[in-house]
């Protein structure tokens, strides 16, 4: 069995283990199966050359919440 990178549109869209036998089963249309390294995972993109790690999502800001103050 071999690593295998679902692309869609450039972008991973999941990863699963296969032989590549067509006649048991076959991919999607609009998926485009890759060997995919061991450190690939969902949401990488694959540019047919080069795999590119996605950029991590910025920290929320911390919600800023007053307190009545007591008169």
């Amino acid at each position: 069995m071999q690593r295998w990178a679902h692309i869609k549109n450039g972008l991973v869209d999941n990863v699963s283990l296969w032989d590549g036998d067509v006649s048991r089963w076959t991919p999607p249309e609009d998926v485009n199966m890759v060997p995919a390294p061991d450190f690939v995972g969902i949401g990488w993109t694959y540019d047919g050359v080069d795999w590119t790690a996605p950029v991590p999502a910025p920290e929320p800001e911390p919600e800023i919440v007053q307190t009545p103050t007591e008169k």
